[in-house]
């Protein structure tokens, strides 16, 4: 299930009615950009997927080296942790990174002191920015394939340009905050 689903794009887009072959391309169109944001930001995954385990390093900083952002930890060093526990003593998890809060934005702690076992949800989760960008692409696309029933005009009387359905570089760069740097 993605952050953003058919029926979303559907209210978002404000139509009256989808034939059902509709209502199962947006299904599809939905998946496929979403992978393709996804790509365009490294290849973490959009929507949270797991639980995932991994055995990770930890710095001096407390920064846990993880494969993707982390949505939710389930499981800390075999302590498990509920979704509306709070993390142990110490530790936080802001923007995909999990860490010993205190120290993780000091820059002379950067060595590998120890490891950490860790489960957890990996992914961005549907953050309203990642949701709103996929909801503008996907908007962009059904106009083009779709709304054909009114075509606005150029002054000179030419029908207007398709609007981009790939991720342009001004649009990934507006997400460039979300693009992640595997450690794994």
């Amino acid at each position: 299930m993605s952050v953003v689903d058919a029926e979303r794009l559907h209210s978002y887009l404000s139509m009256p009615r989808w034939t059902p072959e509709q209502w199962q391309e947006a299904a599809a169109l939905v998946e496929e950009i979403e992978a393709e944001l996804s790509a365009a930001l490294g290849g973490p995954p959009i929507t949270p997927v797991g639980p995932l385990t991994e055995t990770v390093d930890v710095t001096d900083g407390g920064l846990l080296l993880v494969r993707w952002p982390v949505h939710r930890p389930t499981k800390l060093d075999g302590v498990a942790l509920a979704e509306d526990d709070p993390l142990p003593a110490g530790w936080s998890l802001t923007a995909g990174y999990l860490t010993d809060r205190s120290r993780a934005y000091t820059p002379r702690y950067n060595r590998v002191t120890g490891t950490a076992e860790l489960e957890y949800w990996a992914g961005w989760g549907p953050l309203p920015v990642l949701r709103s960008a996929l909801l503008r692409k996907l908007r962009s696309i059904w106009i083009n394939r779709h709304a054909n029933e009114i075509t606005a005009r150029d002054a000179n009387g030419e029908a207007p340009r398709p609007l981009p359905e790939n991720w342009t570089d001004s649009e990934i760069k507006r997400l460039s905050i979300y693009y992640w740097h595997s450690v794994a």
